[in-house]
C-alpha cells in the first residue's frame, strides 16, 4: 500500500535533516575574469590583464532549463517491484524505497557576477538577454558578451517518504561558454553552446531533497578539469590554478518565468540534445560559488527537477508517489 503524506511536521523533519547533512566544501579564493579574453594567468600576484576581479559567485538566470529524458538509463528503474523504461511510468507507480536512474540535460545564461558581500561586480557589457544589440550593449554600441553553461548528467534518486525524493548520486560533465555575439534563445534552446568554452569539468556529487507541493534545492559538487586562463583565473592574491579544484552550485526549482525549452525539436545541453515528446522540462535558478576556486555548473538544476517531474503530478492524489 502506498504511504500518504501525513502532515507539515513530517516535512519539517525532513528539511531539518537536510540542513544537518554535510555539504561539499571548496577552497577559499575568489576568481577574476577577462571580458576580452586577454588575461595572462596568475604569475606574480598581479591582476594579469583581468578587468573583473573579486568574483565570489556566478549568478545564473532563473530562466535556466533542465530536461529529464523520458527513457530511463540502461535497463530501467524499479517502480513498485517492476522495471520500467519510462520516467512518467516510474513516477506514477513508485512506492517508498524505489530508486530511479535518469539522464538529464540542462543549460542557463549568466545574470550577474557578485563579490563576497553579494554586490554586483559584473561589467555593463555582460549581456543578459541574448540580444546582440540589446540594452546591455556598451557606450559604443557593441553588443558586449554573454556567458552560458550547458551540461549533461546521469542521476539517481530514491522515494524516501510519501511525496519526498532524495537525490543520491550524479555523474556528468559541464562547460562554460563565452560568446561576444550574444544569441542564446531561451524558447528554442539554441545559442547556448556556440561560444568559446573557457571552463569545463565533471559533476561528481549531489545532495538534496524535493518535496511534492513544497519545492526543494540541490547542492552540486563540481570539479574543474580544464580552463582557458585568457578568460578566467584565481584571484590576484593566489597563485593556485583552477584545475582539480571543486566548487558548489546551489539550484532551486522555480515554477514561474519563461516557458521551459522542452517542446519536441528544441535543443538543450552539451553535446546538444534534441528534445522528444515525453521528455520532462523544468525551470531552475542557480548560483555557482567560487569562494574556493570553484568554477562551476548550473547543473544543480538537475536534481531539483527530478522531484518536480514525477512527484508534483502526484501531489494532488490521496496516494502520493
Amino acid at each position: 500500500m502506498k504511504a500518504q503524506l501525513k502532515s507539515a511536521s513530517a516535512v519539517g523533519a525532513v528539511l531539518a535533516a537536510m540542513a544537518m547533512s554535510p555539504q561539499a566544501q571548496a577552497i577559499d579564493t575568489e576568481v577574476q575574469f577577462s571580458t576580452t579574453g586577454t588575461g595572462d594567468g596568475v604569475t606574480d600576484g598581479g591582476a594579469g590583464g583581468y578587468d573583473v576581479v573579486g568574483i565570489n559567485e556566478f549568478d545564473w538566470q532563473s530562466s535556466g532549463d533542465l530536461v529529464i529524458l523520458d527513457d530511463l538509463t540502461g535497463t530501467g528503474s524499479t517502480a513498485n517491484g517492476a522495471l520500467t523504461d519510462s520516467f512518467a511510468t516510474w513516477a506514477a507507480t513508485a512506492v517508498i524505497g524505489d530508486t530511479v536512474t535518469f539522464d538529464l540535460q540542462g543549460q542557463a545564461r549568466l545574470n550577474d557576477m557578485t563579490d563576497n558581500g553579494g554586490g554586483s561586480v559584473a561589467p555593463t557589457t555582460l549581456d543578459t538577454n541574448g540580444a546582440a544589440d540589446g540594452p546591455d550593449a556598451d557606450a559604443d554600441g557593441d553588443e558586449g558578451f554573454e556567458i552560458t553553461v550547458a551540461f549533461e548528467a546521469t542521476e539517481t534518486a530514491t522515494l524516501i517518504a510519501a511525496g519526498i525524493l532524495q537525490f543520491n548520486t550524479i555523474n556528468g560533465t559541464y562547460s562554460y561558454f563565452y560568446d561576444d555575439t550574444p544569441d542564446s534563445d531561451v524558447d528554442s534552446g539554441t545559442g547556448f553552446t556556440n561560444g568559446t568554452p573557457f571552463l569545463s569539468g565533471d559533476i561528481v556529487g549531489v545532495s538534496g531533497t524535493f518535496i511534492a507541493g513544497v519545492g526543494g534545492s540541490n547542492l552540486l559538487t563540481n570539479t574543474v578539469t580544464s580552463y582557458d586562463d585568457s578568460f578566467i583565473q584565481a584571484d590576484p592574491a593566489s597563485n593556485q590554478p583552477l584545475v582539480d579544484t571543486t566548487f558548489d552550485t546551489l539550484v532551486s526549482l522555480r515554477s514561474t518565468g519563461e516557458a521551459a525549452a522542452h517542446d519536441a525539436g528544441d535543443t538543450i545541453g552539451f553535446p546538444q540534445y534534441i528534445v522528444v515528446a515525453g521528455d520532462l522540462g523544468l525551470k531552475a535558478d542557480a548560483n555557482s560559488e567560487f569562494s574556493v576556486p570553484e568554477p562551476g555548473t548550473l547543473m544543480l538544476l538537475g536534481s531539483s527537477l527530478l522531484g518536480l517531474a514525477g512527484l508534483r503530478r502526484r501531489s494532488n492524489k490521496a496516494d502520493v508517489v
